[in-house]
C-alpha cells in the first residue's frame, strides 16, 4: 500500500500544500504554520495590536508616555542589533506552554544612550517573528517587560542559523574588490545624481524618509542574490541598467528594496574580462506605486510579491 500524501495547511488563510518546504514555521514544537509572511502578520495582528495597547497602559501608568528616545523605536538597524545581540534575555511561557522572549540591548546613536526591548518569537534559536518593540531609559518600563525567568546563559541561548553562517562564509569568498577609473567614476556619479533626483520627485512625504536609507543598507546583498523580480532598460545615455526589486519584513513592517545597477567590464588578466554588477542607487519604499514606476524595461525574471 502506498504512503498517503501528506497535507499542510496554513493557520491563517487555510491553504493546503503537500509541499512541505514551502511551509513557513515560527515557533518551536508549536504545530501552526504558514503559507507567506503576510498569512503570519495577519494571524498575529490581534497579539501586536495588544502589546501596542499595553506599552500605552504601562506608560500611562507611570507617567511616561513620551521619552526622547522615542525616534530610535521603529529604528530597523536598532531593532536587528537586538535581535542578534541582547544583554538581557527573558522566558516568558503562558499556561499552554507557548513562548515568548523578551530581548534587551543598549545602543547609542550620536552620543544619545537608550535600551531597546523587543519581544519576539524563537524558532531553532533564532529570533523569527517580531510582536513589538520600543526604546526606553527608564527602568520603570524595562521591569516591566522583565517577565518569566531570566536567561543566564546568553552565549548559548541564540546562535545563527547554521544555513545563515554558511551563505556569509560563501559570500565573503565571492567578494571582488574593484578599482574603477576616475572616468568611470565620475560616470557613475552623474548617473547616481539623476536617478536619485528622479526618485527626490517621485516619492511621497509619508514614506520613509530620505534621512533613514542607510539604515536599510543590508538588504542590499540579498535583494541582488534572491530578487522577486528583475528589469532591465537603457537609460537616456543608451547604457543598460538592471533594476532588483524584493518584498522584505522588518519587525511586522512589510517594504520594498530596489536597487538599480549597471554592469561593468573588468580586466582580469591578459585576454580576460569579467562582468562585475555595480549598484548605483538604492532605497526601501512602504510605496507599491513608486515601486511599479520602477518595473519598467524588459522583465527577465519573477513576479514580485505583494
Amino acid at each position: 500500500m502506498k504512503n498517503p500524501r501528506r497535507i499542510y495547511f496554513c493557520h491563517h488563510c487555510k491553504k493546503i500544500t503537500t509541499n512541505v518546504e514551502s511551509v513557513l514555521i515560527v515557533e518551536d514544537f508549536a504545530m501552526k504554520s504558514f503559507c507567506s509572511d503576510s498569512c503570519i502578520v495577519q494571524f498575529h495582528a490581534p497579539l501586536i495590536t495588544h502589546y501596542e495597547k499595553e506599552e500605552k497602559e504601562i506608560r500611562k501608568k507611570h507617567n511616561l508616555t513620551r521619552e526622547s528616545c522615542f525616534i530610535f523605536k521603529e529604528n530597523p538597524h536598532y531593532i536587528q542589533k537586538t535581535l542578534e545581540n541582547p544583554v538581557e534575555a527573558w522566558e516568558d511561557i503562558n499556561e499552554l506552554g507557548e513562548k515568548l522572549y523578551v530581548l534587551f540591548a543598549r545602543h547609542e546613536d550620536k552620543d544619545f544612550p537608550f535600551t531597546m526591548i523587543v519581544v519576539t518569537y524563537l524558532y531553532q534559536k533564532v529570533p523569527s517573528f517580531v510582536f513589538f518593540q520600543t526604546a526606553t531609559n527608564s527602568e520603570i518600563i524595562m521591569n516591566e517587560y522583565r517577565r518569566g525567568t531570566k536567561i543566564e546563559d546568553l552565549k548559548g541561548f541564540l546562535q545563527k542559523d547554521p544555513g545563515e553562517a554558511g551563505e556569509e562564509e560563501t559570500k565573503s569568498g565571492n567578494e571582488v574588490q574593484v578599482e574603477l577609473p576616475q572616468d568611470e567614476v565620475e560616470s557613475l556619479e552623474r548617473k547616481k545624481s539623476a536617478l536619485l533626483a528622479e526618485l527626490l520627485t517621485r516619492r511621497t512625504d509619508a514614506d520613509i524618509p530620505f534621512e533613514n536609507f542607510y539604515l536599510y543598507d543590508p538588504y542590499i546583498p540579498s535583494t541582488i542574490e534572491t530578487p522577486d523580480e528583475i528589469f532591465s532598460y537603457e537609460d537616456d545615455e543608451g547604457e543598460e541598467l538592471f533594476v532588483y526589486l524584493k518584498g522584505h519584513s522588518q519587525a511586522g513592517v512589510s517594504f520594498y528594496f530596489i536597487v538599480i545597477c549597471t554592469k561593468l567590464e573588468m580586466n582580469q588578466k591578459e585576454n580576460s574580462h569579467e562582468e562585475v554588477l555595480f549598484p548605483i542607487l538604492s532605497f526601501p519604499t512602504l510605496d507599491g506605486k513608486l515601486t511599479k514606476l520602477y518595473c519598467i524595461g524588459e522583465k527577465i525574471s519573477g513576479n514580485l510579491k505583494n
